[in-house]
């Protein structure tokens, strides 16, 4: 079965939600539109996407990569 990039963003949502840190799936957007698709808003720990676009940029606490079992 093919996955949708949307599955992988949720599912980054989700690890980002569960280590504390802002949804840095809020970074992904449509080429054409420059927005995200109706699907962020529905992932864990996303809904003011303005703010969270600003929170990612000022995090400094992500992990320069994400450990094999995440």
């Amino acid at each position: 079965m093919t996955e949708k990039v949307g599955d992988f963003l949720n599912e980054l949502a989700e690890w980002c939600q569960s280590c504390g840190l802002p949804p840095i799936n809020a970074l992904a957007v449509n080429g054409q539109t420059g927005y995200p698709g109706v699907g962020y808003f529905l992932a864990p720990g996303c809904g003011n996407w303005d703010d969270e676009v600003a929170a990612c940029i000022a995090c400094k606490a992500y992990p320069a990569r994400l450990p094999r079992n995440a």
